[in-house]
């Protein structure tokens, strides 16, 4: 199996309801630590700027949804988004218990496409 590109280390968001959320975002690129900041209005696009400062691809995430499971033996869910780049679609996909890391996470997974 081939090793990923784009592979999370660790993330910290900050986000409420009278400031810009900021994220910053730790990934591993061939294996060399990069880190940068992202501001947004909301969490998940903070995040994003983050990861697209760091990969430098010109990719736009068209969408994302996360399916929530919450039943006593299993709780989390599973993300999937949608990423354009040069005219091609991909689709990523990842599952947690943490909603944001596994959008993160499968956005990570379409990227890896590329």
């Amino acid at each position: 199996m081939d090793r990923e590109k784009y592979v999370l280390h660790s993330f910290i968001v900050n986000d409420g309801n009278i400031v810009p959320a900021t994220a910053v975002v730790r990934l591993y690129v061939d294996g060399v630590e990069k880190e940068y900041v992202g501001r947004a209005e909301h969490a998940i696009e903070a995040i994003i700027r983050a990861i697209d400062k760091i990969v430098k691809l010109d990719a736009h995430m068209d969408s994302y949804h996360f399916d929530v499971t919450a039943r006593p033996e299993q709780f989390g869910g599973k993300a999937q988004v949608r990423v354009r780049h040069g005219g091609r679609m991909y689709m990523g996909e990842s599952d947690g218990v943490d909603a944001i890391e596994a959008v993160i996470k499968a956005y990570l997974h379409a990227l890896n496409q590329v």
